[in-house]
């Protein structure tokens, strides 16, 4: 009996040196940055036959795959530019190549080449290149190969675009015009911003699309994921002719805080249309505006989206160094109804321009009628526990209908900081 109570220890004892081990080497393999063994399609060699360059943004290169499996597979393949030691290049990458795609017969091996403009923002990347498998809609990791040496450099005087991926066949912007005083000199704002957009049609169909452009901060990267400073109310819906080039322009009275800005243009698929392939880049040049001479005191994310827009803003700032928060907001109804508003106002940290997610204070929250066509002044004074600072102060409007709900009408900023001492 005692004997065999020795052998299930034994047994149990065996069991878990077994299972440490095989932790610690799952633990090994995660540190070790391991990744699965290939599929059955593999990168034989993958090589830069050109580099970008001053004189051509373009960059050559050859990728040679080879099916070790029994049966056939049809591939995609790409690569990306990345900065140098990311390993989620596919989440973060600066610049996505065209996709090519392939059926390969059981044991073939191919060679894909590639020849495009490179506009991505400028900098130092490693490239990468992928291959999946595709079965009817589902496509599958296969295999992967980092070529980190040469080096792929970007500068800033090759392209005028900076594009995160290169436009599949479609609509393509050619060329965008801006007035030279926004780009030289610099503006001084309110002021109207004429943007012009060459969108050419590379298909032999007619192609309908929108066209919009977007200000950005300046940032030291791209903004890709950011939230637009300033964003064209005009979207224009246009029919772009097949093998042809049209101009499209947009321009819009802006009021923005001084400083630089990236401009963005998108030109997108419309919605219920036949989707469109499009194309969404930066323009390299930076709008500057020196001074905000807005006389209403306001700056805007966008013209008003709703039939009630803020008009003016005076702030008392004598009056929230006692603790008042003293707010005066003109509107007006542009519409031929009677509006019922809801608005309140943000005291914020310069820069935010999400102020009803980041905010030092909110104010309490005020209603009126405002009859059609009318224009109003509300007091929206309530008192103020903001911590001394520098804030930004926005005010926002929202509009009722008959059953209370509400929709988003305007918003606006006052067109200086806000010193709190």
């Amino acid at each position: 009996m005692r004997h065999h109570r020795y052998l299930i220890a034994a047994l149990a004892l065996g069991a878990a040196a077994f299972l440490v081990v095989w932790l610690l080497g799952l633990a090994s393999g995660a540190r070790s940055g391991s990744r699965p063994s290939p599929g059955p399609v593999r990168i034989a060699t993958l090589q830069i036959e050109r580099l970008p360059d001053a004189s051509s943004p373009r960059i050559k290169l050859r990728l040679e795959v080879e099916n070790y499996d029994e049966r056939g597979h049809d591939i995609q393949a790409w690569w990306f530019l990345a900065r140098p030691g990311v390993r989620q290049v596919w989440n973060l990458y600066a610049f996505r190549s065209s996709t090519q795609a392939q059926a390969l017969a059981p044991g073939e091996k191919t060679t894909l080449g590639w020849d495009e403009e490179v506009a991505a923002e400028p900098g130092t990347y490693e490239l990468t290149a992928w291959v999946h498998t595709v079965e009817g809609d589902v496509t599958r990791h296969s295999d992967s190969k980092r070529l980190g040496n040469p080096t792929v450099r970007i500068d800033s005087g090759w392209s005028r675009f900076a594009r995160r991926a290169t436009p599949l066949p479609g609509l393509q912007v050619s060329a965008v015009d801006l007035p030279p005083s926004a780009l030289d000199g610099g503006l001084s704002v309110p002021t109207e911003l004429p943007v012009t957009i060459v969108v050419a049609n590379d298909t032999p169909v007619e192609t309908v699309a929108d066209v919009r452009w977007f200000l950005y901060r300046l940032e030291p990267r791209l903004p890709w994921d950011a939230k637009p400073a300033y964003t064209s109310i005009e979207r224009v819906h246009q029919v772009f002719a097949p093998n042809r080039q049209s101009s499209v322009r947009i321009s819009e009275r802006i009021s923005l805080w001084p400083g630089e800005y990236l401009l963005r243009v998108v030109v997108a698929g419309s919605e219920g249309e036949d989707e469109a392939a499009g194309d969404d880049l930066f323009l390299s040049d930076t709008v500057r505006v020196l001074e905000n001479k807005d006389e209403a005191g306001i700056v805007r994310l966008g013209p008003a989206s709703g039939p009630v827009e803020v008009t003016s803003l005076v702030v008392d700032s004598a009056a929230f160094q006692q603790g008042k928060g003293s707010v005066k907001v003109e509107l007006r109804n542009r519409s031929n109804d009677k509006q019922a508003v809801r608005l309140w106002w943000f005291l914020s940290r310069p820069g935010s321009l999400e102020p009803w997610v980041e905010f030092d204070q909110q104010s309490k929250v005020f209603t009126a009628d405002i009859d059609p066509q009318a224009q109003t002044t509300l007091d929206l004074s309530d008192g103020s526990s903001a911590p001394p600072g520098t804030y930004d102060i926005s005010v926002w409007v929202h509009t009722l209908d008959g059953q209370g709900r509400q929709s988003p009408s305007d918003g606006a900023w006052l067109s200086r900081r806000l010193e709190i001492e």
